[in-house]
């Protein structure tokens, strides 16, 4: 129910305020955390009509696509991952979207970048053993 209350108070902020990119990051992220994919889906598109370089709207609109399986996630991810390539979630999502869909050998050296960029980060060290053990290293998965 707070969750709710946030996410009005932002688009009530948004209706006198329509150009705050950064209220409207808020909201959208906000709507993925509560599982409202379209309407994340929706703002976030909204931000990148705007702000066609803004590397967290990418990158959270390519994990988005890959989830509803709509085919532009991996060009969302390479265009996240070409602004920030050094954000390890950037790299991350990118290299998830990659490996999944049929790309291994980029996506799993893209997981070891984004484990590298963040050893602590346990959706990253996931990712990276079953891209491990999918690809038969599996003495590396189980290390991990």
């Amino acid at each position: 129910r707070a969750a709710g209350q946030s996410s009005n108070r932002l688009v009530d902020w948004l209706a006198k305020h329509p150009d705050d990119l950064d209220v409207r990051l808020a909201l959208a992220t906000t709507l993925q955390e509560q599982g409202e994919q379209d309407g994340a889906i929706a703002a976030y598109e909204q931000i990148l009509a705007e702000a066609p370089e803004q590397a967290v709207a990418l990158n959270n609109l390519a994990w988005l696509y890959f989830e509803k399986g709509d085919p532009r996630a991996a060009d969302a991810g390479r265009r996240a991952y070409e602004r920030a390539p050094r954000e390890a979630a950037v790299v991350d999502t990118y290299a998830w979207i990659l490996f999944q869909q049929g790309q291994r050998e980029q996506g799993l050296e893209l997981l070891r970048k984004a484990a590298e960029l963040a050893p602590d980060n346990p959706d990253i060290g996931c990712h990276l053993a079953i891209a491990l053990a999918d690809t038969e290293h599996v003495a590396e998965a189980r290390a991990l």
